[in-house]
């Protein structure tokens, strides 16, 4: 690696922590929510609540010589 590269790549790395320095309070503005744990729902497999059902066909695909799409 020459002396130029290595110079652009110090370069870089101290404008990429110069952006992200001023952001850093902005995002410890905002409390993180909290979780309340009664509301979560039981442990289980994940799936849903009441038993699926199809009712209706799948459409087919059509091919067109000239899609007007």
């Amino acid at each position: 690696m020459s002396a130029g590269t290595a110079t652009r790549l110090g370069a870089l790395a101290v404008v990429f922590l110069l952006a992200a320095t001023p952001n850093a309070p902005v995002a410890l503005a905002i409390t993180p929510p909290s979780v309340d744990p009664a509301m979560v729902p039981a442990d289980g497999p994940p799936g849903p609540e009441q038993a699926m059902r199809q009712t209706g066909r799948c459409r087919s695909a059509v091919a067109a010589p000239h899609p007007d799409v």
